[in-house]
C-alpha cells in the first residue's frame, strides 16, 4: 500500500489518548447497519485536533477542526464500505497475520510486555479482545484496499518519459551560489583605516592564503566563523546588483574589485554554483516520477473503487456538513 492509503486505513485511534466522555455520541451516520459516531469520529482525530490547538485559535481553529472532522467522518463511512464488502466475499483475516500485528503493536506501545500493553488499553477504556476485533477490522479493510487498488500497478519506463516531457516546468530547479564574504564594516572606521583594511586583506589573499582563513581573521560579519561561507541560497535571494555581479563570477574565483554597499566593503568569492534549467532524466528522477505516477494509479483506484461500493451498500448521513461534504468527493 502506498503511505497515503497507509495513513487512511491507519488505527492510531486504538493506541491514542482517549476522548472525553461529555462528547457527543450522537450518530452522525450509518453504514448498513454499522453506526458511526460523533464521538467515534472525535476520538480517531483527536491527536490532530490536540496539535492543532497547540497551533492555532479563535476561527482559524474552528474552521481547521470542521475540516479535520468531515475529512475523518468520509474516511471512517469508507473503511465501512471497504468492511461491508469484505464480509460480503465471506473472506477472513489470517490469525497469523492478527497475532503479527498484535505483536508489533505490543513492542511498539510497551516495549514487548504483553501486561503493560493490556494496562495501557484498560486506561483507554479497552479490553485485549476488543483491541483485537478492531485490530481485525482494520486489517480486513488494508488487506482488501491492497487487492482491489494497490496489486499490479506497473509505470513503464514509456510513461515515465511522457509524463517527464509533458511536465519539465515542474522539474525547473532555481539556480543556487554559495557565495563566501569578508565583510568589512566602514561605519565607525576612518576613510583611510577602511582602505588600509581592504588592501591587507586583498594582499593576504594575493599572497594565496586561503580564503575562509582571511574571513576568520579579519571579516566583521555573523559569517566570520564559518570563513565567510554563506551556503547554498538561490541566487534570486540576493539584490539586484548583487545577482549581476554573481553572474559574471566563475566558480572558484574571487572578485578583483570589492563591493561597496553602504558604509560597509564586501569581498566576494564564488565558491560554487549549481542547479539552474531542467534536469536530465536520471536513475533518481525516473524513481521520483514513478513512484508518483504509481500514488496517481492508486488514488485513482481507491476512488473508483469507494464510488462502487457507495453504490453497492446503503449509506445514510445524519449531519448535514459531512453530507455535503460526503456528496462532494
Amino acid at each position: 500500500m502506498s503511505k497515503l492509503l497507509f495513513a487512511a486505513l491507519s488505527i492510531s485511534l486504538l493506541c491514542g489518548t482517549r476522548a472525553p466522555a461529555q462528547f457527543t455520541d450522537s450518530v452522525v451516520a450509518r453504514v448498513q447497519e454499522e453506526i458511526i459516531t460523533a464521538f467515534r469520529i472525535y476520538e480517531e482525530s483527536l491527536r490532530q485536533e490536540q496539535l492543532m490547538r497547540r497551533e492555532m485559535s479563535g476561527p482559524e481553529l474552528d474552521k481547521a477542526l470542521a475540516t479535520l472532522r468531515r475529512h475523518t467522518g468520509a474516511r471512517l463511512i469508507e473503511q465501512e464500505l471497504i468492511y461491508a464488502e469484505f464480509q460480503s466475499l465471506g473472506a477472513e483475516v489470517p490469525g497469523s497475520l492478527v497475532q503479527q500485528r498484535l505483536d508489533l503493536f505490543v513492542k511498539e506501545q510497551a516495549g514487548g510486555n504483553r501486561a503493560t500493553f493490556e494496562t495501557m488499553l484498560e486506561g483507554q477504556g479497552l479490553t485485549l479482545r476488543q483491541f483485537t476485533d478492531k485490530l481485525r477490522r482494520a486489517l480486513a479493510v488494508e488487506l482488501l484496499v491492497r487487492e482491489r487498488v494497490s496489486r499490479n500497478i506497473e509505470i513503464t519506463p514509456a510513461e515515465v518519459q511522457a509524463y517527464y516531457a509533458a511536465n519539465q516546468a515542474e522539474f525547473a530547479q532555481p539556480e543556487q551560489v554559495r557565495l563566501e564574504t569578508i565583510v568589512i564594516r566602514g561605519g565607525d572606521k576612518e576613510p583611510a583605516k577602511l582602505d588600509e583594511t581592504v588592501a591587507k586583506v586583498q594582499a593576504e589573499l594575493a599572497a594565496g592564503k586561503p580564503f575562509a582563513d582571511v574571513a576568520r581573521a579579519h571579516s566583521e560579519d555573523s559569517f566570520a566563523e564559518q570563513g565567510g561561507d554563506r551556503g547554498w541560497q538561490e541566487t534570486t535571494k540576493y539584490g539586484e546588483a548583487l545577482r549581476g555581479i554573481l553572474t559574471t563570477l566563475a566558480p572558484g574565483t574571487i572578485r578583483q574589485e570589492p563591493l561597496k554597499l553602504g558604509a560597509d566593503v564586501y569581498i566576494l568569492r564564488l565558491a560554487g554554483r549549481r542547479g539552474g534549467g531542467i534536469p536530465a532524466l536520471d536513475g533518481e528522477l525516473q524513481e521520483k516520477i514513478q513512484d508518483f505516477l504509481a500514488r496517481r494509479e492508486e488514488t485513482t483506484r481507491y476512488r473508483d473503487f469507494v464510488a462502487t461500493l457507495r453504490r453497492k451498500y446503503h449509506v445514510k448521513i445524519f449531519d448535514r456538513d459531512l453530507a455535503e461534504f460526503w456528496e462532494s468527493r
